[in-house]
């Protein structure tokens, strides 16, 4: 029983009427508690009061610090009172880092350890939250053995200890998870329930090890279903909710992305489901809230693991009880679950339509949040504008900030995926700009300028009239808008300065110089909106061939800017004014998406050179090669050709001779020694050696300016050449090639050359298509990547809209009438199959200019072609883009039509020499539409992509092996290294010199090519790489950090090496760290001799120019968090301060992808099971023909190719980390593709699309 004093102290701080009187009381109380705790006579008794009485005056959160040690003095005594008080002020006062814990470990470890069990329960929960890194070791033995306790309490406490340690360092305890499965069959159902809270957390780190325990979980809850847990874990009525909310929880980790795993928890979730919402009916007295959270788990772990079409109809069917709840809570969980069924079937929402109307008009903030991201989600292209409108009517009423930024962002989204026109596009993203301003992500303004300048119609004259109609809308909202974002004016500036002069006659185009000038004149908030608008004005006064004096004086005032930008900006418009036809030759008409040949070697300046050399000037040298003082004296010597110039002594002195007179090149002789494909004038000597390679320069020069070289096959237009060690390399005349075929427009690729013997042959040769061969240097094969098709596009064969039978409505209000009206253009497109003639173009928010519909002697502007793409991740919505089926692919084009059911061939069978595609039904059966590839194929026909076979018709199963020349070698279930041209990264020369490597060999890239050691080797095993060596990511004075990626079939690698830059110094220490996100882990694998401390790896004594080197084995938790993985490197050479080197690996998609090795028939089966979809459409031209497609999806994403007919492929893989199945399936047409992608699930779906325009773009 507490003191008297005790109790006056409760009751006059209850009674304080100040927190400055309550701190009055308290300090006086301190200063008692300290009197009395150095007081000598203190029975235990008064010292478990004084303990409580410091406890409560922490919880009033003052300072009771003096009272800590004596707290750790109880857990020492021998009775268990004092144990039990003394461990209650542990751990309410102490945190697991304070110093007194080291104290107390003792106690704790005899204390578990003690026959009590009420002792070893207190030491138990004390551990809980007292636990660090530092105390595990020590107790960790004890707290194992106590999992096997005859106590039921102390099992459940050490269960809950160890789950604690697994918080504290998972790596202490990961081989204790038998610990955590023996506690999960634990007889009594407390330790049952505190092992699923460990296993909540070890799944939802990985869940990959856990598959097995499915059956089990689901046996556990059928078992609390059927009630047969003892009658104190109900709650309500309702058995055990609290497990079962958490079983659930783990059942949906498990059966994500399984089909496998699901299918084992169907019946067992139908029956929660169907049990939790019996009792949830049945009213408040039956359970009702916590029935309700039963039920929500229920429906959320039903939407997360692999669809089952019952069980979904089941969940949804649950949810109306949700929303038609009088309570905005239920109401808020109803939405949200509604929003999780949405994302895998839209359907669902259609039956709650009004439903979804009320919540959105309904005051309450948090409901109105939650419908509007329903919204979002359910969005197609039938009602994207209702749905647009309504968030841009919350965006103007709405202040929040972070609500404002997330409404901003997916506005523009829905924009660029559903708009059903440009001009709807236009406006929308226009009222964005007005009402998100700063908040609008920098890409929108670009896409919308690229959709201005690309256009999006069929025709020049539709293009002009969607420009006509932005510069319209443009000038109108200048006229009645006095406050515009920066964002908008910068939008607005650019685009009156293109297209202004596309003006109806009510502007002219002093007009809009004139409001150009005014709003330079506004008070803008942005530095650089005043740049676009003296751009604009030059374009225009380019246009007009005068500047009027308003436009004259903008220049002039602006031109004493203290924005250094902004003076020179409007400068060079001033000295342009004044030379109007130079300003028309540089700021032409509608050029902005003219190419530009960039000649970044500036070969223009190569004559010029080549005179002041032949005068006796000596050539440049780099700043990084200027490192003589580096060299030893015997190898100065060798390259300079100065022999005995140190005095032979070998150390460096002073030369106090006169400079010697230039000499021109040729005059004098000086012997020296030639070193192979070095350049000895770069350092310093003139030799017979640099006479030839002037000489060799100046032909070289004269050839690529005759019209022979030209003629002759070589495009020295758009070559790339730069000066380096042997002199203009590329620059040798080439022997004598055909002219190659016109191509579409795009960046030149390096020309090929003849180097010298020293140097690795350029990679252009075989990107231009030429002969194969093997690579010097890694003995790849570098054979030609481009094939030949016809430009032939298919359409997808749908159903068309079933027709309703018409019922009869009741009488409705005014208000019914208006919500009905609302509902028909919210969910639009929901329970329809959505036709692709029904449904409108999207715009593509920058995509390049399509194509389709415009013939080939039809002239249009050059324009440069950025590929970009649409994502569309829907799984009811076919693709409403797609042109329908030409007359030649009417019979079976789609692959995706295959009528399986009608055929039980695998595909297997010979392969005869049919006829064309041509048939007169349009789902043939399996086995006649495999028996119709052994024609001729348009991806194979020859370079032209005519229509007639050349040669043999080959069946189907040989396409892909029929070409030598073929980038991506398959074969049976092995991903092969694919060859490919090195990089000018790659393109490395050695001596054998590590010093005149660092001379001359590293250049302006500065990675040398490093072997790996064997282990490391052994572990990647001949498997394939995306780098044919390590390659430099990240570099300062003291290393370089390299790294490569290895694709074994059923992991991922990721090698990291570490070099040594200096010649003389040793690096003494070198941490190197991975800091992976959390859904990526990794681990660490023994390929070197270093000192691995947690994830940290060490090396010391790193000798001069020595790489060391680490595997990891890298493994994807989450595809939705496919992010870089960091790595960090801090080395310290001898005599420096550590530095600190920080860079990251970019993981995608293709890197946890591998090849499925599956036929025709078996890919239409799972292209009918998978359900999560995401389509995407690249412009441009980025893949020329099936072939090309089909070694860029076996080389980059690791796909098998299945099958090719006419103009559509489907390839097949499978991730790695789950087994999951992915399936791509593609259809090429003239200047675009179109891409669809189906897997399990979404993340996996989106992130393999992104990868995939990643490596066709």
């Amino acid at each position: 029983m507490a003191s008297r004093e005790f109790s006056e102290l409760v009751r006059t701080i209850g009674e304080s009427r100040s927190k400055q009187e309550e701190d009055r009381i308290i300090a006086k109380e301190v200063v008692v508690l300290k009197e009395r705790f150095r007081s000598r006579d203190v029975t235990p008794r008064r010292m478990r009061e004084f303990i409580v009485r410091a406890l409560y005056i922490e919880m009033l959160g003052h300072d009771a610090e003096f009272s800590f040690i004596h707290a750790v003095n109880l857990t020492q005594q021998h009775t268990l009172h004092e144990k039990r008080v003394g461990y209650l002020g542990a751990q309410v006062m102490l945190d697991s880092s304070h110093e007194l814990m080291l104290l107390m470990v003792n106690s704790l470890q005899r204390d578990i350890q003690s026959a009590n069990i009420l002792e070893a329960s207190a030491a138990l929960t004390a551990l809980c939250r007292l636990a660090n890194a530092e105390t595990i070791p020590p107790l960790l033995g004890p707290v194992t053995n106590a999992v096997s306790h005859r106590s039921p309490l102390v099992r459940k406490k050490a269960v809950m200890a160890l789950h604690r340690f697994w918080q504290v360092d998972a790596s202490a305890v990961e081989h204790l998870e038998e610990k955590f499965k023996a506690a999960l069959c634990d007889r009594d159902p407390s330790v049952m329930a505190a092992s699923l809270a460990a296993f909540d957390e070890l799944t939802a780190a990985d869940a990959a090890p856990f598959k097995a325990l499915v059956p089990s979980f689901v046996s556990i809850l059928k078992q609390v279903g059927e009630r047969r847990l003892p009658p104190d874990y109900e709650y309500h009525r309702i058995p055990a909710p609290w497990i079962q909310i958490k079983l659930m929880r783990l059942l949906s980790r498990l059966g994500h992305a399984d089909q496998k795993a699901s299918e084992e928890m169907y019946g067992v979730l139908r029956d929660t489901l169907r049990r939790a919402d019996s009792a949830a009916s049945m009213g408040p007295g039956s359970g009702g809230a916590i029935a309700f959270a039963v039920v929500y788990e229920a429906v959320r772990t039903v939407a997360t693991i692999y669809p089952s079409h019952e069980v979904l109809a089941d969940a949804a069917k649950t949810i109306s009880k949700f929303v038609s709840s009088s309570k905005n809570n239920l109401k808020y969980l109803g939405v949200d679950a509604l929003a999780r069924i949405v994302l895998v079937n839209q359907k669902y929402a259609a039956e709650h339509q009004m439903v979804v109307i009320e919540c959105l008009e309904d005051p309450d903030e948090t409901l109105k949040r939650k419908t509007l991201d329903l919204l979002y989600k359910m969005t197609n292209p039938k009602n994207a504008s209702f749905i647009v409108k309504k968030l841009l009517t919350y965006l103007r009423s709405t202040v929040d900030v972070y609500l404002r930024r997330d409404l901003v962002s997916r506005v523009t989204q829905l924009a660029e995926r559903f708009a059903p026109s440009p001009s709807w596009f236009i406006d929308t993203v226009n009222s964005v700009f007005e009402l998100g301003g700063s908040l609008v992500r920098d890409d929108v303004p670009h896409s919308l300028l690229r959709l201005l300048a690309e256009g999006e119609g069929e025709s020049d004259e539709e293009d002009d009239a969607l420009r006509r109609y932005a510069v319209q809308s443009y000038l109108d909202m200048i006229e009645s808008r006095p406050v515009l974002e920066d964002t908008l004016v910068q939008v607005i500036a650019w685009t009156l300065g293109e297209y202004g002069y596309l003006s109806n006659e009510s502007h002219s185009p002093e007009d809009i110089m004139y409001a150009l000038v005014e709003v330079a004149e506004r008070s803008l908030d942005r530095a650089d909106t005043r740049l676009w608008i003296i751009d604009a004005l030059a374009k225009i006064v380019a246009q007009v061939g005068a500047a009027p004096d308003a436009v004259r004086e903008l220049f002039t005032k602006y031109g004493q800017s203290r924005d250094v930008a902004l003076q020179q900006r409007c400068q060079e418009a001033l000295a342009l004014c004044a030379r109007i036809p130079c300003t028309q030759h540089v700021l032409p008409v509608d050029a902005s998406c003219e190419d530009i040949e960039v000649d970044p070697s500036l070969s223009f300046l190569n004559a010029y050179v080549q005179q002041a050399v032949n005068a006796g000037a000596r050539q440049y040298v780099p700043p990084e090669r200027r490192a003589d003082e580096l060299i030893p004296t015997v190898e100065r010597r060798v390259l300079s050709g100065r022999a005995g110039d140190d005095g032979g002594d070998g150390k460096h002195k002073l030369r106090f001779e006169a400079y010697a007179a230039p000499q021109r090149v040729g005059a004098a002789k000086v012997a020296s020694v030639t070193v192979p494909g070095v350049d000895m004038s770069r350092y310093g000597g003139t030799s017979d050696q640099s006479s030839a390679a002037s000489s060799s320069n100046a032909s070289a020069a004269a050839t690529l300016a005759s019209p022979s070289a030209t003629a002759s096959g070589l495009r020295a237009a758009g070559a790339r050449k730069r000066w380096g060690a042997g002199g203009l390399q590329g620059g040798a005349t080439p022997e004598p090639a055909p002219a190659p075929a016109p191509a579409p427009a795009r960046d030149p690729l390096p020309s090929t050359g003849q180097q010298g013997s020293s140097s690795i042959s350029s990679h252009s040769a075989s990107a231009r298509g030429s002969e194969s061969g093997l690579s010097p240097l890694y003995g790849l094969r570098s054979g030609n990547d481009r094939g030949a098709g016809g430009s032939q596009a298919g359409g997808f064969s749908r159903a068309e809209n079933h027709s309703r039978a018409p019922r009869r409505e009741p009488e409705l209000t005014e208000e019914d009438r208006r919500r009905q009206q609302m509902a028909a253009q919210l969910f639009g497109g929901m329970d329809d199959d959505n036709s692709p003639q029904n449904s409108p173009k999207p715009v593509r928010g920058g995509a390049g200019r399509s194509s389709v519909g415009r013939s080939a002697d039809q002239p249009r502007q050059q324009r440069a072609r950025a590929p970009s793409a649409e994502v569309r991740s829907e799984t009811a919505n076919p693709p409403s883009n797609i042109a329908p089926p030409s007359s030649q692919q009417q019979a079976g084009s789609s692959l995706l039509d295959l009528d399986i059911e009608s055929n039980t061939d695998t595909g297997g069978g010979a392969m005869g020499d049919a006829d064309g595609m041509g048939g007169a039904s349009s789902k043939p059966a399996l086995a006649d539409l495999l028996s119709e590839l052994g024609g001729e194929l348009p991806g194979n026909q020859g370079a032209s992509g005519a229509g007639s076979a050349s040669g043999p018709s080959m069946g189907a199963l040989d396409l892909l092996s029929a070409d030598d020349d073929a980038n991506a070698p398959m074969s049976d279930g092995v991903l092969e290294a694919a060859p490919s041209a090195l990089t000018p990264r790659q393109r490395r020369f050695s001596f054998g010199n590590p010093k005149l490597d660092a001379l001359v060999g590293e250049g302006s890239e500065g990675a040398p090519i490093v072997s790996l050691p064997l282990p490391v080797a052994q572990e990647i095993g001949g498997h394939p790489t995306d780098e044919p060596s390590p390659t430099l990511v990240a570099s300062d004075r003291t290393v370089q950090v390299m790294v490569q990626k290895a694709f074994k079939p059923a992991e991922l690698l990721l090698v990291v090496a570490v070099r040594n830059k200096s010649e003389t110094k040793a690096v003494e220490t070198c941490q190197i760290v991975f800091d992976p996100p959390t859904s990526i882990r990794v681990q660490y694998l023994p390929a070197s001799a270093a000192d691995v401390r947690g994830n940290r790896i060490a090396f010391s004594d790193i000798a001069p120019q020595e790489t060391v080197f680490v595997a990891v084995k890298a493994t994807v938790i989450s595809y939705g968090g496919l992010r870089d993985v960091g790595v960090r490197v801090a080395a310290r050479a001898q005599g420096d301060q550590e530095r600190q080197v920080t860079t990251c690996v970019r993981l995608g998609a293709g890197d946890v992808i591998r090849p499925l090795m599956i036929n025709t028939a078996r890919f239409a089966e799972m292209w009918g099971e998978l359900q999560a979809e995401a389509q995407s459409t690249l412009q441009g031209g980025a893949v020329d023909s099936t072939h090309e497609y089909m070694a860029r999806a076996t080389r980059l994403l690791h796909l098998h190719a299945v099958e090719t007919i006419g103009m559509e492929c489907i390839a097949a893989g499978q991730c790695i980390t789950t087994n999951a199945p992915c399936l791509v399936h593609a259809r090429l047409g003239a200047g675009r593709m179109d891409v669809l992608v189906r897997t399990p699930d979404r993340a996996l779906s989106t992130a393999l699309l992104e990868h995939c325009q990643r490596a066709f773009a």
